[in-house]
């Protein structure tokens, strides 16, 4: 008898307008429609954002723990959800919109629409990177620690030294020694 203990559910970042959408040939036209008319699971919390004052509260990352996804829609669950373990999909850097709306998901809770996300103190930004820079969300080794934690958990060693290379080459984040040091063993 297999008994489980958690239930992992993946959360999907896309961009506004950049779902994903699948078709037969032929069959594009039909395809959009339907896609027009449907949430994504991101889409879908922006929505609960907007018809359910409660659900101001969670981060998106934290919706599953509360609510269940079902027929494109949150719904409330009957019991919490403890035994739910929910992350974003992980994100190449080099997608920088992308890359830094999951960041964004990750420390704004409750935003009702994607024209939200880039406002930040008042201001509209041009960019989601623009709004984690005003936020202080690049300023620290944290999200590259996160990332590397993450990394490690999903990836071999050889990846993992990729994902640090770039990082360190073209990001330029202020590492600390620390850092480093938690994880040598991961790049020997």
């Amino acid at each position: 008898m297999h008994e489980k203990s958690h239930v992992m559910i993946r959360l999907p970042v896309n961009l506004s307008e950049m779902q994903p959408v699948y078709f037969y040939d032929d069959e594009e036209r039909q395809a959009l429609a339907r896609a027009a008319q449907r949430n994504t699971m991101l889409t879908a919390w922006f929505k609960l954002n907007r018809t359910d004052p409660d659900a101001n509260r969670y981060f998106y990352v934290d919706i599953p723990k509360h609510f269940v996804w079902m027929n494109f829609n949150w719904e409330r669950r009957a019991r919490f959800g403890d035994r739910i373990v929910s992350t974003l999909y992980s994100v190449n850097p080099k997608d920088t919109e992308r890359f830094h709306l999951r960041m964004l998901l990750f420390h704004v809770p409750g935003s009702k629409c994607f024209e939200e996300l880039p406002t930040y103190d008042s201001v509209t930004m041009d960019s989601f990177k623009e709004v984690c820079h005003a936020r202080n969300l690049l300023e620290d080794d944290g999200e590259w620690r996160n990332c590397l934690r993450e990394a490690s958990n999903f990836s071999d060693a050889c990846k993992v030294k990729a994902i640090d290379f770039f990082y360190l080459w073209l990001l330029q984040p202020n590492v600390t020694s620390g850092t480093l040091e938690r994880f040598h063993v991961l790049f020997v």
